[in-house]
């Protein structure tokens, strides 16, 4: 299911700007229906939590900036909290249906 990264030996492609390549997994997770009861009771739980991850430049206050993002520890996991239907789906399979 994850997907991964390593530096890129194709010449053709370093030549273009590439420098990573990117494989992924044939399967990926496949999450469908849900709730804002959902969502807080993950939020109660502690499977989703906040991380505020402000950049604070107090020389240059036009570089602030304030990226908060909804963070999970496991995705696997946390899409069973988060979700009514979790399931694993073949990409193979789905294209040649």
């Amino acid at each position: 299911m994850p997907a991964t990264k390593t530096a890129c030996i194709d010449p053709e492609l370093l030549a273009c700007g590439h420098r990573h390549m990117v494989s992924f997994a044939d399967t990926v997770l496949w999450c469908r229906l849900t709730s804002a009861e959902q969502l807080f009771e993950a939020l109660y739980n502690g499977t989703l939590f906040l991380d505020p991850a402000p950049k604070y430049c107090p020389g240059q206050p036009t570089l602030n900036k304030r990226r908060s993002q909804w963070r999970v520890n496991d995705i696997a996991q946390a899409a069973q909290d988060l979700y009514s239907e979790v399931r694993l789906v073949s990409l193979f399979e789905a294209t040649a249906a």
